[in-house]
């Protein structure tokens, strides 16, 4: 399966606008409201994410690196912390066996402290079991909840939302 999972931090302070000197992000392209390509977000990748996309067939791909390659983002390291947690998961029955990658993404964002998982995999990551499990593992292990959302929820309106 191919599926990118991002690990996002929450939105930094506000950058100072400095009219036109330099370092001004401008909006996403296709006016998507904000977010990961206009640096809304901090964006964090595991190692798992490389492997799954390279596991891709083109043209999705070469597509999703390309989207990839839009983004600022800090690809994190393989730690012990990680895979002791994400072994938590499995003897906790929260994933199966053959879903190493998925315990490992969810590890790893709660390992490096990032505010949320972003995925479109509603199988494994983004559905009541998996997210109610990480939870409660979390608490037992001393983790924080990490919050599990698919990429439409970041999104915001426009002005014209606004009441």
């Amino acid at each position: 399966m191919c599926c990118a999972v991002l690990f996002v931090l929450s939105p930094p302070p506000p950058k100072p606008r400095l009219g036109g000197a330099g370092g001004e992000r401008g909006g996403d392209p296709g006016g998507g409201g904000g977010g990961v390509k206009s640096g809304e977000f901090d964006v964090c990748i595991s190692p798992a994410v490389m492997i799954e996309l390279d596991g891709c067939t083109e043209p999705k791909r070469s597509d999703l690196l390309s989207l990839l390659g839009e983004a600022d983002y800090t690809e994190l390291d393989e730690t012990e912390e990680v895979l002791d947690l994400a072994g938590k998961y499995l003897d906790a029955g929260i994933l199966p066996k053959k879903s190493n990658r998925d315990r490992q993404h969810i590890a790893y964002a709660c390992a490096n402290n990032c505010d949320m998982v972003i995925s479109w995999n509603f199988k494994h990551l983004v559905n009541y079991k998996t997210i109610t499990g990480v939870k409660s593992v979390n608490a037992l292990a001393g983790y924080r909840e990490m919050p599990i959302y698919t990429p439409t929820m970041l999104i915001e309106g426009g002005a014209e939302d606004d009441t």
